[in-house]
Order: C-alpha cells, then structure tokens, then sequence
C-alpha cells in the first residue's frame, strides 16, 4: 500500500475558491494562478511541480458562517479541490494537514471526498481518521 498511487476529489463549502487555493498555496509553498473558464479554476502549483486545481461544482449546496449561523452563499463558496497524483508514502500526511488547514479556513463540517480512481478507495478511509465523513460511495 506505501507505493499506491492515487489522486483525490475533495468537495466543500464554506471558504470560496480563492481562499482555499491560498490555503493550500501557504501550506504548499506554491503559487496560485486563476483560469476564467467554466469552471472558474485555480491551480496551485506546488515547488515540486505538481499542480492542485481548485474548481466549482455545480452539485455543491454553497454555505457559508455568518455570526456563527450556516447560510446560503454565492456560487464562489462551491469548492473542488483535485490533488495531482499522489503516494501514500510521501503525500499522506500532506493532504491530511491540508484538510485539517481548509477546515481551519472555514470549511464547513460537510466537506466530502471521493478517490479519483477505484485504486485509492483505502486512502479515503485513512483521510476519514482526520475528521472527514466517508464518501457516499461508501469509500
């Protein structure tokens, strides 16, 4: 399992595009660069090269705190964050401290994710421990 390799989707509201990809810019190292495209992306590009896209999401309900109540929000809070391709061995406990950093930011408790390929169902259990609910795919 430390060589598997496998990418990750993770979907969440509370915190706009823009402030999740200077969450994991800051964490990273990396850049940010905004694309105005359908997707409204941002793409981290961390020191190593490899690049995190920050994308909306038309499925994502879009909430936000306001004096600590949850309240609708504007399409900017529809948040998707894609990982370049990662192992175990290396990014695990990168993409754990990202996520504790985005919930940190403001992420509201229904932050869900889901593997990017049928290989990395297990890591989505490993990334449960750090507070994350399981996908409803049940990985």
């Amino acid at each position: 399992m430390t060589n598997t390799r496998f990418g990750i989707e993770i979907e969440m509201t509370g915190i706009t595009r823009e402030t999740a990809a200077n969450t994991i810019a800051n964490h990273l190292g990396g850049t940010v660069q905004r694309t105005y495209n359908s997707y409204d992306c941002y793409k981290v590009t961390a020191p190593d090269d490899r690049e995190w896209q920050i994308m909306s999401d038309g499925s994502i309900t879009c909430q936000r705190k306001e004096n600590g109540r949850t309240v609708p929000a504007s399409r900017e809070y529809s948040v998707e964050l894609v990982s370049p391709i990662l192992t175990y061995t290396n990014d695990i406990e990168t993409l754990q401290e990202l996520v504790r950093k985005l919930r940190k930011a403001g992420v509201c408790r229904s932050l869900s994710s889901h593997p990017a390929n049928r290989e990395s169902k297990r890591v989505v259990i490993l990334q449960d421990r750090t507070g994350s609910p399981p996908s409803p795919s049940g990985g």
